[in-house]
Order: structure tokens, then sequence, then C-alpha cells
């Protein structure tokens, strides 16, 4: 990243000032939802909170149903006849009468003999901070020897490469395998089904191209650092499901992973009610497609949902 300042006078000096500040560098797609979540009222959406919804969105590129600012851009024609038209009707005139000219009249240019520039341009590099961080650039005239100026201010926020990323969210097999387990508890001999169709999942993104919070947008600048290989776990079980695949994200913070599902399998030899031998081993279900957020955004979203029960 570099600073340039263009049309600096020959005969003015500039210093340029840096100061480094903590910057919190987080999904915008998170730091957006999480917010809007916190206002949410199940007993009803405000238009408060309809215009966080279009604000999120415009952080895509998605207008969210605003109207165009540009005179006549709406159907109403009368909007554009009270724009328009006087504007071409008086150009029209000024042409007629000879206010303007085509070719423009280079008489009114005066000729000017210069010996050098008397502009110049300066192009300086930004000190290289560890990341993520936020500079905040002073452009300063020196007046006198001992005499500044602040011409103007500027900040810029870097952000950080990352190999690995955290991620929660639900994962669905796509042919789920029926569990059973036996509770031999209290001379007892309980059993119980249960299957892994869907479950809440916790894991790790290992991005080969290291991954950028700050390319936001649907469309990416750098698709590559979007990818990302995910291994994960059941949230409430760890040991029963496993789910290794790949990962792409939509938008920093929500990404579409899909892959293979392996679940623990436990085998019981039961004589006359008794379990007399019990193997366990990882078996292959099949595919699974799973969504996955932030792990902070997961988390508030399970709270907010048993808030409301």
């Amino acid at each position: 990243v570099h600073i340039a300042i263009h049309n600096i006078p020959q005969a003015i000096k500039v210093k340029i000032d840096e100061k480094s500040l903590p910057f919190n560098d987080q999904e915008e797609f998170t730091a957006l939802v999480s917010d809007l979540l916190s206002k949410i009222d199940f007993s009803g959406l405000p238009g408060a909170n309809i215009q966080n919804l279009e604000a999120f969105f415009a952080s895509f590129g998605v207008p969210g149903g605003e109207k165009s600012i540009l005179k006549g851009a709406s159907q109403d024609q009368s909007e554009c006849q009270t724009s328009l038209q006087p504007f071409v009707k008086r150009f029209s005139q000024s042409i007629k009468r000879g206010y303007i000219t085509f070719p423009p009249d280079t008489s009114l240019f005066e000729d000017v003999a210069v010996n050098g520039p008397l502009y110049r341009t300066q192009l300086d590099p930004i000190t290289a901070f560890e990341a993520p961080y936020r500079d905040s650039i002073t452009i300063k005239a020196i007046v006198k020897s001992d005499s500044t100026v602040d011409a103007a201010k500027t900040y810029v926020k870097v952000g950080k490469l990352r190999f690995i990323q955290l991620a929660a969210g639900i994962a669905v097999a796509k042919e789920p395998i029926s569990l059973t387990k036996i509770d031999t508890a209290g001379n007892g001999f309980k059993v119980s089904t249960s299957d892994n169709r869907a479950r809440a999942i916790f894991g790790v993104k290992i991005y080969p191209f290291r991954n950028y919070n700050r390319d936001h947008s649907i469309i990416p600048r750098y698709p590559l650092r979007r990818l990302s290989v995910m291994g994960a776990f059941d949230m409430l079980h760890p040991l029963d499901n496993f789910y290794i695949g790949g990962a792409y994200d939509i938008v920093p913070g929500l990404a579409f992973s899909v892959g293979a599902n392996y679940y623990l399998e436990t085998r019981h030899r039961v004589e006359n009610n008794v379990i007399v031998n019990t193997s366990r081993s990882y078996e292959k279900s099949g595919a699974y497609y799973s969504v996955s957020v932030n792990p902070v955004l997961f988390v508030q979203f399970v709270k907010l949902f048993f808030k409301t029960l």
C-alpha cells in the first residue's frame, strides 16, 4: 500500500506521520448479522431491523430495494421533463448564440513558458505494521523548518491473511445411518435408536491460499482465498461423527461445505440379555452437506433461540 499526493507546489515540502491502532478484523457478514440478531424481537419485526437487513444486503453490492437518486431514472416521465429537458434546451440555445463552439476556442488559454515543473507527485509506502491494524495517516505541509500544518488526515485498514479459521454450523447427511445404543445401567437392558441425519458441528477450515476477511463481496477479488479444507465433529457427541470435505466461503464468515461423514459404529454380541462382547470402529456413511458461520455468530443465534422458547 502506498500514499500518493498529487499537485504539490515545488516550494512546499510534505511530511507524512503514521500511527498504528488496534483493528478487529472480523468478517463483515458476522458483524452485520450479529448486530441484527441483537435487535430482533420475535413478537414483531420493527422498521429499524428492516433497515439493518437492507444495510446487510448493501454490503455485498445488492441495492436492497433502494430507489435511484439519479433524476429521470424512475418511470415517472414528469420527473425527467423537469430536470433533463430544461438543461437540453439551455445547452442548445447556448450553441446557437455562439457561447459554445466546437472545437473550443484555444485562444482562451495563454501560452506560458515554464522552465520547470510547478507541481509534483509524491509516492510513499506506508509502514508495514503487524496485521491486522488500522494505520492513521496525517499529511503535513512544512511551512518553516520548525513549523508544520496538517494538510489532510485519513486512515487505511489492513487485514490479515490466515491459514486457519474456526467454523460452526449444521451438517446434513445425504444417507443417514440409524444408530442403536444399549444402556445396561442398573442391571437393565434399554435400547435407544437415533440417526445422524442433521447434526450441529464445530470444526476447522484450512485455507491453502490463506483467506482474506476484507474481501466481503459476493463476487470475490481473490476466489482462491475462499477455498478451504474442512474438518469437523459432532458438537454434542464429538466422538460419534466426523466430517471431512471441501468448503467455499460464499462471503467471509458464511461457508458451504460438502464431503464425507464418518460415524462410530458399535457392535454388541448379546447372549441371554447380556452383552458378552463389544467392538467399535469408524465407518463411512456417505456424503454430507453443511452450512457454517463464525462460531461467535452461531453461539449468539443459539442463545437467541433458547431465549425465545
